[in-house]
């Protein structure tokens, strides 16, 4: 199985962290198990607390051979693919490389949701939950949006709405992820309006 995953990593000494949240959310969410973890001889996973976790779970961690990344093909060649994408939104969009991660994060959700070769052309969303992604809400990275500010108002005379910067979906709400121009706040809203033909800058 094939899915891009991301997830916030500010420290590298957080990777044990994440890595056993990723294996508990695969087991409990859909059921399934990591059988093993490939990866290059970085400390983050050639370690005592590591090597320990991945042992009392069963699983097998396997290690390229130093400065031989080739026997990471398929993470190199999902790492370039994601690093062209995160490229392209933020060239298209005139948005400074500052907002790479939120480019990351929009990346990750349209690969997953669109066909791939590394599953049989089928689309990786599908294979996943076991049925065909909604595609009517997707919007284009970057763009100019207005989010309803109605049941945040102080008073009846406040505006009603925000210019923002559409900058993706977040992964724990119905909604969008829009960067206020005035406040740079981010604000996550299900009623917006998109203006398509103008971007940040």
């Amino acid at each position: 199985m094939h899915f891009c995953w991301t997830f916030p990593l500010k420290h590298k000494s957080k990777v044990h962290r994440h890595i056993v949240d990723f294996i508990r959310y695969a087991r409990t969410q859909f059921g399934l198990t990591v059988k093993s973890i490939q990866a290059d001889n970085v400390t983050e996973f050639v370690n005592r607390t590591m090597h320990s976790s991945l042992v009392a779970d069963g699983i097998v961690l396997r290690l390229s051979c130093p400065y031989t990344s080739p026997q990471n093909g398929k993470a190199e060649c999902l790492l370039r693919t994601l690093n062209n994408c995160v490229r392209t939104l933020l060239i298209q969009a005139s948005m400074p490389p500052s907002y790479w991660a939120e480019a990351l994060a929009a990346a990750t959700y349209l690969l997953n949701r669109r066909p791939s070769s590394s599953v049989g052309h089928e689309v990786p969303y599908t294979r996943l939950f076991q049925t065909p992604p909604f595609y009517m809400h997707l919007r284009v990275f970057g763009c100019l949006c207005y989010s309803n500010l109605h049941a945040t108002s102080k008073h009846k005379l406040a505006p009603r709405s925000a210019a923002c910067v559409f900058l993706g979906y977040p992964s724990s709400h119905k909604g969008y992820r829009c960067l206020d121009l005035s406040s740079h706040k981010i604000i996550i809203s299900r009623h917006v309006i998109f203006d398509d033909q103008f971007s940040f800058c």
